[in-house]
């Protein structure tokens, strides 16, 4: 491989990295924003439920962040997966 193109293609994975970046820091941030305002939410409806139940709204609001927070996480690890096998086809027909 000549020196341009290793070049060209460091540069494009710096771009991708970029974009990984970029794409975490706003999946955070509607984390954060989903987060407040089901505090929010919670809150509201705080104050019109007995003590008992509370607790229990609590409890099912944060088992709900866990689950969307675990399909968010296997989608990303399939996403993942299926670049890996793109690379390593790449890799074997470039072997071959």
């Amino acid at each position: 491989m000549n020196y341009w193109a290793q070049l060209i293609k460091m540069i494009e994975k710096q771009a991708r990295d970029q974009k990984v970046k970029e794409i975490k820091k706003i999946k955070e941030i509607k984390r954060r924003i989903n987060w407040r305002i089901i505090l929010l939410q919670y809150q509201v409806v705080q104050n019109l439920m007995p003590e008992s139940q509370q607790k229990n709204t609590l409890r099912d609001v944060k088992r709900r962040c866990k689950e969307k927070q675990y399909q968010r996480n296997g989608c990303i690890l399939q996403i993942y997966q299926q670049i890996r096998k793109k690379w390593q086809q790449e890799r074997y027909e470039k072997i071959k």
